[in-house]
């Protein structure tokens, strides 16, 4: 299948059309590490994120601790002084059934001020306790936060050369495209869709991909420079009047 009538410049085009696949291949590969690399960033805000929002929870844990601390440091307060209050009463009372109440009440109030005691201990303890993860988690995540902030810089450097690299190739593609025919540019881009190799070189008068037998009269006319479409694989074929170092 002829594409065109056979030119002077057919290998020239052949030549076009090797470097708008290269092209094209780098585009692909630069697009995919462009996905890849905002990926990354996006991983490392969100770990920056995560890292701060667990100091923030701890010190919201601290916070809420210290109040509940303050609060049993008062209750416990008030029932001492009630208590002591109470057992200066009780050295005041004459009636025996009135100084039974009276003790009854105190034993109770005993009670519930030993209780708050030991809220108020355990309110000590998970303060110091959470004072001293804040201070190793302070210290953990300021590290973290530095390499991560390190390493956001590396891929927005990267991605940055990732765009200009991606330019660069776009805008080659379109000085490349300009010197091939449009109806040649329109078979390649639609095959270029489909594979990888939309242009192969003759291999033992076969096509160089698809391996189908090249008739003597076509192969004597892509001898002569003609570029033509595989009739199996549909790929443009060329013979190289150089010789290939490929086996």
């Amino acid at each position: 299948m002829v594409i065109t009538e056979q030119k002077d410049s057919d290998f020239s085009i052949v030549k076009l059309l090797h470097q708008l696949v290269a092209i094209n291949t780098q585009i692909v590969k630069a697009e995919e590490q462009i996905t890849v690399t905002n990926k990354r960033i996006l991983e490392y805000k969100n770990q920056a994120i995560q890292t701060t929002e667990k100091l923030k929870n701890l010190e919201h844990s601290i916070l809420v601790g210290r109040k509940k601390l303050i609060h049993c440091e008062g209750e416990a307060k008030f029932l001492k002084d009630t208590e002591d209050e109470k057992k200066k009463h009780l050295e005041t009372i004459q009636n025996p059934k009135e100084y039974k109440a009276a003790t009854r009440e105190l034993d109770l109030l005993k009670k519930r001020t030993n209780q708050f005691e030991e809220e108020l201990l355990t309110c000590w303890q998970e303060v110091e306790n959470l004072e001293l993860k804040i201070t190793q988690e302070t210290q953990l995540s300021a590290s973290k936060l530095t390499e991560i902030t390190v390493q956001l810089e590396n891929e927005k450097s990267n991605l940055e050369n990732l765009s200009k690299l991606l330019k660069k190739l776009l805008e080659e593609k379109v000085e490349k495209s300009i010197l091939v025919p449009a109806e040649w540019l329109t078979r390649y881009e639609r095959m270029q869709m489909s594979v990888a190799d939309p242009i192969v070189e003759i291999r033992e008068n076969s096509c160089g991909s698809c391996f189908y037998t090249i008739v003597a009269q076509e192969l004597m006319r892509l001898k002569k420079g003609e570029i033509l479409l595989c009739r199996s694989c549909y790929r443009f074929l060329y013979v190289n009047p150089e010789p290939s170092s490929n086996p």
